[in-house]
């Protein structure tokens, strides 16, 4: 097995031809904070791993999810759909951990208001954001 990047790939080469048979992707840390970009970041990876088959992918969000945001969608993760598995997934994930789709959440993460540090950076964040109510 050779490393290649973010990959890792089995090859085989007989002659002047070489093949691969695997390419194994790199599937980036859960960012619950903005699952839409996770999953933005992760398809990229299907794409250059040539992953399109259902089922792969959603073992490889499955695999790769703590056990506090498979709890969020433990409901399909224990009966999942027979058809669309990922996009299934995909979208209950987004749903369910989205800060928007929380009400009681804040929208902008407390450490960042925190470390901004004076009143006017974060007003200024506020207006930026379209926070300020006006």
């Amino acid at each position: 097995m050779t490393s290649n990047g973010d990959t890792d790939v089995d090859a085989k080469t007989s002659g002047d031809n070489a093949s691969v048979d695997h390419v194994a992707i790199r599937v980036p840390p859960f960012w619950p904070e903005d699952p839409v970009l996770w999953f933005a970041q992760l398809e990229r990876q299907f794409v250059t791993a040539n992953v399109s088959a259902d089922a792969t992918k959603y073992a490889y969000v499955v695999g790769n999810l703590e056990a506090q945001y498979s709890r969020e969608v433990r409901d399909i993760l224990v009966n999942p759909p027979a058809a669309e598995k990922y996009a299934t997934l995909k979208k209950a994930i987004i749903e369910r951990l989205s800060a928007s789709s929380h009400p009681d959440k804040p929208a902008i993460p407390a450490p960042i208001i925190t470390t901004l540090g004076s009143f006017g950076a974060v007003s200024r964040l506020f207006g930026v954001h379209g926070l300020n109510g006006g």
